[in-house]
């Protein structure tokens, strides 16, 4: 029963997440609250933050289930997966402006200033290299520590990374039109392309 608990928990977290992300809610807050609005980034990652804790604290008083045992080769591998995934993370939020992600620009309303699609960088071979990223650090997590806390959580957030991904380019195609579907034809969406990536490295 606490598996099945903790999956709804984590889908009911990704709900959540994409109602607060939602075009209608932001529309709504600026209509109803103008003054709050350039905030509402702020409070969306404040809340995202603080349900995300709770989950992970009811995940943490789960005794898990362990597939197979630990060794010290997948300790490396797992582990190499996170440092790779971390680094690619870390080069690729360098496209992104920090305040603005964090909301702490409170000049800027979430919707300014995206008047262009950003393929620069990491954006040049996989259209989304912060989720990508972000599934080879759980995916490396999972093999570092292989037990059934851990597939619950990182296979409900693979499934939310895909649909979400698919919901939100809907909306980039209808903001930006062709220049995006063109995009799309160039770039596949989580998984980069090698020769792509290649290209970019002899820049």
């Amino acid at each position: 029963m606490e598996p099945l608990i903790l999956a709804t928990f984590w889908i009911l977290y990704f709900i959540l997440h994409s109602i607060l992300a939602s075009n209608w809610i932001k529309q709504l807050i600026k209509n109803k609250l103008s003054t709050f609005y350039s905030f509402y980034r702020l409070t969306y990652n404040g809340v995202a933050l603080i349900t995300l804790i709770l989950v992970l604290q009811f995940q943490g008083s789960i005794t898990p289930i362990f597939f197979f045992q630990k060794t010290i080769l997948l300790q490396i591998i797992g582990f190499l997966i996170i440092v790779l995934g971390a680094i690619l993370g870390y080069l690729a939020f360098k496209n992104y402006s920090t305040a603005e992600f964090l909301g702490l620009d409170y000049n800027k309303f979430p919707e300014e200033n995206k008047d262009i699609i950003n393929t620069s960088g990491f954006n040049s071979f996989v259209r989304h290299p912060l989720y990508f990223a972000s599934l080879l650090l759980i995916w490396g997590y999972f093999i570092v520590n292989p037990n059934s806390n851990i597939l619950i959580m990182n296979g409900v957030i693979t499934a939310y990374l895909i649909i979400g991904t698919k919901l939100e380019e809907q909306k980039l195609i209808k903001e930006f039109g062709q220049q995006y579907k063109d995009y799309i034809n160039q770039v596949p969406m989580l998984l980069p392309s090698i020769s792509l990536l290649i290209k970019q490295l002899k820049k």
